[in-house]
Parts: C-alpha cells; sequence; structure tokens
C-alpha cells in the first residue's frame, strides 16, 4: 500500500516537472523573463525534490519498524497467556485456612521488631506507632538476586506460585 502511494507521488512529480518545462518552453519565447522564470522552477523543483525525499525516509523508517512492533505484539500476547494462566489458577474465593496460611506468610516477611524493656519505656505517650514498609521492601535478596524464604514460607507459597 505504501509503495503504491509512494508510486503515486512519484508519478505525480513527473507529470508536474513535464508541466514546468512546457511552461518554461513557452515562456522562453520572451528571453527577458526566461532567467527568473527558470529559477522559479528550479526552486520549485528542488522543493518537491526534497519533499520526496522526506516521505522516502519516513517510509523506510516506517519499514524498518514493522519487526520490531511485530517482537513487541508476541511479547505482549505471551505475557496476556501467562497472566490469563496465573489467573486461572487462583481460587475464586480464600477458605479459613488459607486466610491462616496468609497471615502466617505475612509474618514471614515482616521483619522482627524489637520489643521495649520495660524499664526503657519513651516519656512521650502520645508518639504515633511506626508504619511499617511495604512487603516488596522486606524481602531479603541473597547474592544472586533470587528472594530468600523461610523454609515453612516457601512450603505455604509453593502450591500458589509455583516454586
Amino acid at each position: 500500500m505504501a509503495g503504491s502511494s509512494l508510486d503515486s507521488l512519484i508519478s505525480l512529480l513527473n507529470t508536474r516537472v513535464a508541466d514546468l518545462q512546457q511552461l518554461v518552453i513557452a515562456r522562453n519565447m520572451y528571453p527577458a523573463s526566461s532567467v527568473t522564470d527558470l529559477s522559479a522552477v528550479d526552486v520549485a523543483l528542488k522543493a518537491m525534490e526534497l519533499q520526496v525525499q522526506k516521505i522516502k525516509d519516513r517510509l523506510r523508517e516506517e519499514t524498518e519498524a514493522v519487526p520490531k512492533a511485530k517482537k513487541l505484539i508476541e511479547a505482549s500476547l505471551r505475557q496476556q497467556k501467562k497472566l490469563e494462566s496465573m489467573s486461572a489458577h487462583v481460587p475464586s474465593y480464600l477458605p479459613e485456612r488459607m486466610t491462616i496460611i496468609n497471615q502466617e506468610t505475612s509474618k514471614c516477611w515482616l521483619p522482627e521488631t524489637s520489643k521495649p524493656e520495660h524499664g526503657l519505656r519513651s516519656s512521650n505517650l502520645e508518639e504515633e506507632p511506626a508504619v511499617l514498609p511495604k512487603i516488596h521492601e522486606r524481602k531479603a535478596y541473597s547474592r544472586q538476586g533470587e528472594c530468600k524464604l523461610s523454609m515453612t514460607c516457601q512450603l505455604m507459597l509453593k502450591p500458589m506460585l509455583n516454586l
């Protein structure tokens, strides 16, 4: 489709050049104005050539972008299939036992907070409790960058995450 439009554009350009040549021949009957007419034709022709070159460059860029777009679409479809698969394996409801397991799992992610000793209480009674960091900030990573979980957490999460 883009090739046919480029061909039609080139055909129109050639037609325009032929028309301009005929005008130049007709105006050459009057030698006094022929030099300015020729320079105007030359300027118009160069402008059209520049426009055609820009169109060719843009067409080449679009042609080069097609394989990249196809790869992105394929990656998006693979990701969508993975998400659909994950969604299919997530239970539609969480029974009471799963709620207890989730609470135990969240304990695996929470850092141990030190309990204040009875003799070292703060004198300010209106202190706000400390806000716990988000779960993703509490992960411990090994040297390889993998998340380290306790064995109990791994056993509880294995059926859900297919570890």
